[in-house]
Order: C-alpha cells, then sequence, then structure tokens
C-alpha cells in the first residue's frame, strides 16, 4: 500500500503505515524496517521547492494523524513543516527501536548517508537540525552498539538469532520503549496544543 500510490497526496497514508508497521514490530519484538519509506519522504521534489504564497483563510492545516489523504497537500510552509517533523519523530522512533540489534551500525549507515544529503540540500534551518539530531542519535548508538557487539564471543551479527541481543538487563523492552515513545509524542502534543478559552 505504501509503495503502490507515490504521489504526495498520499503522505498521510504513507506515514500511518509506518506507524502500524512500527507498532506491529515492536508487539511483537521482530524487525520489520520502514526507513527506506521515512527516507524517500524526505526526497519529495515538493520538500525541496519554496512554498506557495496562499490565503491562510483559505486552507486548513493538513492534519496528518486524521487523514488518509490531502486534496492539495504540501503547498504552505505549515504543511510542509508538519511532514517534516511528522517524518523525523517516526525516523527517531525507529533507531530508538532497533538501537541494541546487533546490526545496528549497518543499519544505520544508510540513514546517516541521506540525512547529511538532506542536511546540505536543505535551505530550513530547522529541518537541518531535525537531521542533525537523528545523525547524533545513530552514530551514538552506532558506536554503543560497535563496543557492545566486540564482547560478543565471535558471534557475527547475521549470526545472532535474538533481536535486541545488545540490551543490558533492566532496560526497557522493545514494546516498552515504543509505549513510551508515544506517550511522550502525546504530552509534546497537549502541550503544543493551543489553549481554549471557554
Amino acid at each position: 500500500t505504501v509503495r503502490l500510490l507515490p504521489s504526495t497526496r498520499y503522505v498521510p497514508l504513507r506515514l500511518h503505515c509506518v506507524r502500524l508497521l512500527q507498532q506491529l514490530a515492536a508487539a511483537a519484538e521482530v524487525f520489520l524496517p520502514t526507513t527506506s519509506i521515512l527516507l524517500d519522504m524526505i526526497d519529495l521534489k515538493e520538500l525541496s521547492q519554496p512554498p506557495k504564497k496562499v490565503n491562510k483563510s483559505n486552507v486548513q492545516p493538513l492534519a496528518l494523524t486524521l487523514r488518509l489523504r490531502a486534496d492539495d497537500p504540501l503547498r504552505t510552509m505549515e504543511e510542509q513543516e508538519m511532514c517534516v517533523s511528522e517524518v523525523f519523530v517516526l525516523l527517531n522512533r525507529e533507531v530508538d527501536l532497533y538501537q541494541y540489534s546487533a546490526g545496528f551500525p549497518e543499519f544505520a549507515v544508510r540513514i546517516c548517508q541521506r540525512l547529511r544529503k538532506f542536511s546540505k540540500e536543505t535551505r530550513s534551518s530547522r529541518w537541518r537540525a531535525y537531521a542533525k539530531g537523528c545523525l547524533d542519535l545513530c552514530e551514538r548508538y552506532s558506536s554503543r552498539a560497535m563496543l557492545d557487539r566486540s564482547k560478543l564471543n565471535d558471534i557475527a551479527p547475521k549470526d545472532v538469532k535474538q533481536l535486541e541481543v545488545l540490551k543490558p538487563i533492566n532496560t526497557p523492552s522493545m514494546g516498552e520503549r515504543y509505549k513510551q515513545s508515544i506517550e511522550k509524542e502525546k504530552r509534546l502534543e497537549a502541550a503544543s496544543r493551543p489553549i481554549q478559552k471557554k
């Protein structure tokens, strides 16, 4: 479903599919990568073009979490910002889910390459900061995984049968980390919501 409709009209549907795949991966504690979908979204040509000047009273913001498709998405700066911020929330969650995998350094290579390229090409300093934050997270987790992986007894990452083989004792499981991430996202969303006057 995600790759069948590559137009920007179905950006919200793609993001919903990624959320569902991440939820499934966390619940079953299996490897279901969604990074290629997310990295393809930051390469959308609409994000590299300057936003159109639109009369704000005629445009309703693109509520990505409430829609499956948008009629004319990514026209305004607000819509572009909403899309990119959602992509980076999901990308950071993806990195967090697989941080204790023995193959994490190899998993993070492609993410780091694409984010460095995105960081150089984007004109938005906020988007550059999102990319830098995700890059720092990948590099920190990769260096820790390399150190922990060297302590495994002559086992190659491809021979490891357990997904979170590098997870220390008393560390939350993949499912628990996913729930914590969702709760944090809800708190941030509630804090950023405007206060309604009665």
